[in-house]
């Protein structure tokens, strides 16, 4: 309930026009910036951090239609490597070349 009242809170203050809009605004701005705000989702969702999200997700002025975990991979060219990791750790393992 926290989470809902504060993503809420946070949606009515910035509806406010007269306000110029946060530097957010620019999360979207490249592709790359826009997997990285994908990523982050994921990665909330997979661990279950709903209040993280409630609130990433208007802040960053992220859409709510996510594309999901398996079109997120195909973007990012990420082989299915069967683990139930989220993606933003299995791009860090592999960067590091810890494959567990």
């Amino acid at each position: 309930i926290k989470a809902q009242l504060r993503a809420a809170v946070f949606k009515v203050v910035n509806q406010d026009e007269s306000q110029p809009k946060p530097t957010a605004v620019n999360v979207l701005s490249t592709n790359e910036d826009a997997l990285a705000a994908d990523l982050v989702r994921e990665y909330l969702e997979h661990h279950q951090l709903l209040s993280s999200l409630a609130v990433l997700v208007p802040e960053a002025q992220l859409d709510d239609s996510f594309p999901g975990r398996s079109a997120l991979a195909e973007r990012l060219d990420l082989k299915s490597r069967g683990t139930n990791r989220p993606l933003l750790v299995e791009l860090l393992s592999a960067h590091m070349g810890k494959d567990r």
